[in-house]
């Protein structure tokens, strides 16, 4: 690894930078207010040296901060500086191999020469913590990852260093540029909020009160499932395999509870269907590529597609904005969410109808996509199989909202399979098209009935004949009417 130096301290002026390349000195004075003494020390506290790390811009800043005796000034810091690429800093194995290099005092020679340090360098170091330490490690893992809205608070400075690089060994590479942290001495101290964590001297913790404070007495029993990222081990493997299979780029630790879900997802035996189209809907966020994480998918659509089965109404209203195209082959899927959809409306009689109503209400809104296209395809279905006198009581029912008798007539004849309509959008279609096969099984004997119902209803329907068979013929008075056809959908490759 290249690492670039700097130095700041003391000057004439005030506290400035001292030395650095020429050449990259537009990347070291934006850190001039970082490197000097971020609020003021408390009475009758001292401070030997304290080490920071934060980013800056597309560079990750790791320095040493320490008290300038060779000024007469008091209050007075020296700053030595370490400075690389954000996109680099994953690959270095200790934060303390590196801190070592820092200067403490400041001398007369301030070397400005690029630093290039392979893996040999940190050859030497230990790779784990003293065991009493360990269990104060898994609080900290724990509390980095938990979605929160202020810094954690570390309580002593002594034994911070050691702690935080017991983390950045054990965490994913790609994870460290975003373990940022800096001594702070009060909630007053400039920038402390910029960072992961804070440590404090532990005479100061009880200014803390507002904060998550860690102290030598914090522990936890529990690695969170997500923490094992930070901590090593089989489940932080399988933790980063999902990671890289889906390529999302993690703006923050917290994000990292969307991987885990995944994983836990996985990793259950009873299939619950609720919970395996959350999970689609997830992955679908996550990994929107087509050609992306397609293994993962695979498995989360097979998942879910073997829970619809035992899926209710409730459970089914998780497809909603469910977006498809991010999959391959999604058309099993979609036979069994149709096939559900189509036994729900055979039972619609022995269902409540007006929370059934209320369920295909919440549905129509979703305009064009695929859970509203299988929900039509399933009352399409469900209708064609219902008796004469369920077929007029239904009918009686649907008819009082446009809302659902635009939706099911804005289906295609049953004559186009559910993988050709996968294969492209849908054309509109007139009401003339579609209401024969829906009404096919309402006879000639009740046929006045339902023509009654239409015709008091928004339906303009100016002409029904019947002939030999139930319906031959339905003709409506304008195409125009079935403004509400499904719109064009995103294709998906079946």
């Amino acid at each position: 690894m290249r690492f670039e130096q700097a130095y700041y301290g003391a000057t004439s002026s005030g506290h400035n930078l001292l030395a650095c390349d020429p050449k990259l000195r537009s990347r070291f004075l934006p850190l001039l207010d970082r490197t000097d003494r971020q609020g003021i020390l408390p009475a009758g506290l001292n401070v030997e040296s304290y080490v920071t790390a934060f980013r800056s811009g597309s560079d990750f800043v790791i320095m040493r901060v320490s008290p300038d005796t060779s000024v007469a000034r008091g209050g007075m810091v020296f700053s030595h500086v370490l400075l690389t690429p954000v996109e680099q800093i994953g690959n270095l194995p200790s934060l303390i191999g590196l801190t070592k290099i820092l200067q403490v005092q400041r001398s007369s020679d301030l070397s400005t020469e690029t630093l290039a340090l392979d893996d040999s360098f940190f050859d030497q170091e230990p790779n784990a913590l003293p065991e009493p330490l360990s269990q104060r490690c898994i609080a900290l893992a724990n509390a980095l990852v938990a979605k929160r809205n202020s810094v954690i608070v570390w309580s002593g400075t002594d034994d911070f260093l050691p702690a935080m690089d017991s983390l950045w060994r054990a965490a994913w590479p790609e994870l460290r540029k975003m373990l940022t942290f800096s001594v702070a001495f009060t909630p007053q101290d400039a920038h402390f909020a910029e960072y992961s964590v804070v440590y404090t001297p532990a005479s100061e913790t009880n200014r803390w009160t507002a904060f998550q404070v860690l102290t030598d007495r914090s522990s936890s029993e529990n690695l969170s499932r997500t923490a094992a990222a930070l901590v090593g081990g089989p489940a932080s493997d399988t933790l980063r395999d999902i990671a890289k299979q889906i390529c999302w780029p993690l703006k923050d630790l917290a994000d990292l509870e969307h991987v885990a879900s995944l994983q836990q997802g996985l990793s259950q035996v009873e299939l619950i269907a609720r919970e395996e189209i959350r999970n689609l809907r997830l992955l679908c966020f996550l990994a929107p590529n087509p050609s992306t994480a397609t293994s993962l998918k695979s498995a989360f659509l097979e998942r879910a597609r073997a829970s619809i089965s035992s899926a209710d109404t409730q459970d089914l209203l998780a497809c909603r904005n469910l977006t498809l195209d991010c999959f391959h082959e999604a058309v099993r899927f979609w036979d069994a969410l149709t096939d559900r959809t189509s036994i729900f409306f055979k039972q619609v009689e022995v269902l409540n109808l007006l929370g059934f109503t209320e369920f295909l209400m919440k549905v129509n809104k979703e305009s064009g996509s695929l859970w509203k296209l299988s929900v039509i395809e399933g009352m399409r279905k469900g209708l064609q199989s219902f008796s004469p006198a369920q077929a007029i009581a239904i009918w009686s029912w649907i008819v009082r909202f446009p809302e659902l008798t635009a939706l099911l007539f804005s289906v295609l004849p049953s004559n186009q399979s559910s993988e050709s309509r996968l294969e492209g959008s849908f054309p509109k279609q007139g009401l003339e098209d579609s209401i024969p096969a829906i009404l096919r099984t309402v006879g000639a004997r009740e046929m006045p009935r339902l023509t009654a119902k239409l015709s008091h209803s928004y339906l303009p329907v100016t002409k029904l004949s019947i002939g030999s068979s139930p319906i031959q013929t339905a003709v409506l008075a304008s195409r125009s009417w079935c403004s509400c056809t499904v719109p064009e959908r995103p294709s998906i490759n079946a």
